[in-house]
């Protein structure tokens, strides 16, 4: 297939011959709060293409002709550059919706306010709509404050406190359940299956962790009733033996064990990670989960999820590299305890989220 790609600046056509100007173009979709990124890099000479202004907004289209473009969101351009002598453009940009008002340090605090009011509240200040899942967006604040935070450290740890993940693309502030391949909206996402024939050969590497690392996770709160911190703890690796504490008291018990939890499940997913180059895909995104199949026995097996994506396309022809970690949930955790009160040897990872 042909690999094709569009771009506009200011709702215009960068050029009528962009397919022939092509010299390179990178987008790359990162998961969390680091912004989503594009770099382009032009021949340029007679007629020369209009150089773009610091600011600009730039909307990029990836695919191929014979099955069409994928929308990949809207960038602020940052710092074009112009080559002189050959003549050339380069042009960099990050994501449109991360804002530098949102890096701006705050001093505030909620009182009775769920998780999701809080969302909507930062969101509404940035001009941005939210999609958050429901199996976070109800969790209750008695009290939760920001002293001098920026709202984008402040979602950051938020997210981090449920399990969730924090990312802002195309307008929406999101907030997603980490690590079980589910948007937003809380509906699975399609299933990437990466056959031998879509790798590129020589580009896969799975890390394998030591798990006997982390067993468990700590984290403590102030009781009202003992008038003392109290810990809390959740497991990690059943295989593990040393205990990870997280550093700062939560308000209460709940708090404290949705944190521990989510660093826990954190932790175990960090054990496997993957590094893979395929055939261009513009499906592919961070969030999206993905398999293995007929590439090795001990691998087809496990689930994973894309951290990035990088989206390259060049005279050399489109592809994607994806870097990735292990799926996990609860039930996976669970799954591990029972493999090894069976006494089972080895575990597989497997996503059992239905």
């Amino acid at each position: 297939m042909t690999p094709d790609a569009k771009i506009t600046v200011n709702g215009a056509v960068i050029s009528s011959e962009f397919a022939n100007r092509l010299i390179s173009l990178n987008v790359t979709d990162n998961s969390g709060a680091n912004g989503d990124t594009i770099s382009c890099d032009l021949n340029d000479g007679s007629p020369f293409i209009k150089i773009p202004n610091k600011g600009d907004l730039m909307k990029v289209w990836l695919g191929y002709k014979e099955t069409g473009l994928t929308y990949f969101g809207e960038y602020t351009i940052e710092s074009p550059v112009v080559h002189c002598l050959p003549y050339g453009l380069s042009i960099n940009g990050k994501s449109a919706s991360m804002r530098d008002t949102l890096k701006q340090q705050k001093t505030r605090h909620w009182d009775g306010k769920s998780l999701s009011n809080i969302m909507k509240e930062i969101a509404s200040e940035h001009g941005l709509r939210t999609a958050i899942s429901s199996d976070v967006a109800a969790f209750q604040y008695d009290w939760i404050g920001q002293q001098n935070e920026s709202d984008l450290n402040f979602c950051t740890r938020l997210a981090a406190r449920h399990g969730a993940v924090f990312s802002i693309k195309n307008g929406t502030l999101i907030l997603s359940k980490r690590g079980n391949g589910y948007s937003a909206s809380g509906n699975a996402m399609n299933i990437l299956v990466i056959t031998p024939n879509m790798i590129v050969p020589g580009s896969c590497d799975i890390e394998f962790s030591a798990r006997e690392h982390v067993g468990s996770v700590k984290a403590r709160h102030y009781s009202r009733k003992k008038a003392e911190l109290v810990n809390v703890e959740e497991e990690s690796s059943p295989s593990g033996t040393a205990v990870h504490t997280l550093p700062h008291p939560y308000a209460d018990e709940e708090e404290a064990r949705a944190a521990a939890s989510s660093k826990a499940a954190s932790l175990y997913m960090e054990t496997t990670k993957v590094r893979v180059v395929i055939s261009g895909n513009s499906l592919v995104r961070a969030g999206v989960p993905f398999i293995f199949a007929n590439v090795r026995p001990g691998v087809d097996d496990i689930a994973f999820i894309v951290d990035s994506a990088s989206h390259m396309i060049s005279k050399d022809g489109y592809i994607t590299m994806v870097e990735g970690h292990a799926a996990a949930s609860e039930n996976v955790i669970a799954k591990e305890r029972a493999s090894k009160s069976r006494k089972k040897k080895t575990v597989k990872l497997v996503n059992v989220e239905e």
